[in-house]
């Protein structure tokens, strides 16, 4: 339990997700719809728990909304590869700029449409009260973050 009295979970581990899938349910009205198809998987190396320490995970925007679960999706636009660290740094920080950083660095690899990658960053700001929102839903995911 972290200050506030929430569970607070491994980032990506299977407790994670459902709670972060939780979370999103609840902001899903403020979030605005995302007009773009993205389909990334991600794979996550250097975990504390998955086989050999990788995480296999997926984000999907097809049916307008932002889909975060385990595994790997067929017909991918991209696979992103990140180290445990840098993937949990970048989730949970509302700074841009650090995705263009791993990638620079390489802790970051997208193999793919990298456009489409980046687009899903760009998303929410594109609505009125983007960075509050935005900054709500980071504060609720990194509560429930070990």
């Amino acid at each position: 339990m972290d200050s506030d009295g929430a569970m607070a979970f491994q980032f990506l581990s299977p407790e994670w997700v459902a709670a972060a899938q939780e979370i999103r349910g609840r902001f899903e009205s403020r979030l605005g719809r995302i007009d773009t198809p993205v389909r990334i998987n991600h794979v996550i190396t250097g975990t504390p728990f998955g086989d050999d320490g990788t995480v296999l995970a997926h984000m999907d925007t097809a049916d307008g909304t932002l889909l975060l679960d385990l595994g790997a999706i067929a017909d991918a636009d991209a696979t992103v590869t990140a180290d445990y660290e840098t993937a949990k740094n970048i989730l949970l920080s509302s700074d841009p700029q650090l995705t263009l950083h791993a990638m620079l660095t390489g802790k970051l690899k997208i193999e793919g449409d990298s456009q489409k990658v980046l687009s899903l960053q760009s998303h929410l700001g594109q609505f009125d009260g983007a960075q509050v929102i935005a900054e709500e839903l980071l504060s609720e995911l990194r509560a429930i973050t070990d």
